[in-house]
């Protein structure tokens, strides 16, 4: 992964976001809905927040100029802006 995909990869994995690296190889990483924390920090059922993802969680990633976006109700891909 470059740099401000590794450390946004760090930072979320600090806050205790279940996050893996991509398995097709690409720069990207991925966060999952069913880790350890599930429910915690991103519930794609959920009216609370936007698109299912907590707002800390959007502000970290925006702040290194990325988003998440759904994949599936289990998985988010981590993608550059």
């Amino acid at each position: 992964m470059k740099a401000k995909m590794k450390a946004a990869y760090k930072a979320l994995e600090k806050m205790g976001v279940t996050v893996y690296e991509n398995q097709y190889g690409l720069d990207k990483f991925c966060i999952s809905a069913t880790g350890d924390d599930e429910g915690v920090w991103v519930d794609y059922y959920s009216a609370d927040w936007d698109f299912g993802v907590r707002q800390d969680l959007t502000q970290v990633l925006l702040g290194f100029g990325l988003f998440a976006e759904w994949v599936n109700p289990e998985v988010l891909n981590v993608n550059y802006i």
